[in-house]
């Protein structure tokens, strides 16, 4: 096998590798509870360098077929430097089942507001 025939090789197999399923799930909205809100946020504020200065508005959950809970809304917390970064959309998919606070999946700004909107409006959409 020349060297050039195992280059193109390689490189077709870490293209195929990176490739990842991805299903398409619809959601209903959900009443909060005060347990399920106090998780949502929880996992909403994992990544965050200052968690507890994490303020949220306009937030919604909802619950997808397979029983994770997502949750959207826009979220505003501190910086490294110490400074508020303004409300930006998020959202995070989770285990409301786990004990583990790290989300299954988190989305901000643009990626965010395009799945949140597609639950809005009761739209399917796609999970890993």
């Amino acid at each position: 096998m020349s060297k050039l025939s195992r280059t193109a090789h390689l490189l077709s197999l870490v293209a195929m590798s990176a490739c990842v399923a991805t299903t398409q799930m619809t959601a209903v909205s959900v009443a909060s509870t005060p347990s399920l809100e106090r998780k949502a946020r929880t996992v909403a504020t994992y990544n965050l360098v200052d968690p507890a200065s994490a303020a949220f508005r306009s937030t919604r959950i909802y619950r997808l077929e397979s029983g994770d809970i997502a949750f959207c809304g826009e979220r505003n917390a501190r910086n490294r430097i110490g400074g508020f970064v303004g409300f930006k959309p998020f959202y995070v998919r989770f285990d409301p089942r786990s004990p583990s606070n790290a989300p299954l999946n988190e989305q901000t700004e643009f990626l965010a507001e395009a799945v949140c909107g597609a639950l809005a409006r009761g739209q399917s959409i796609p999970v890993r």
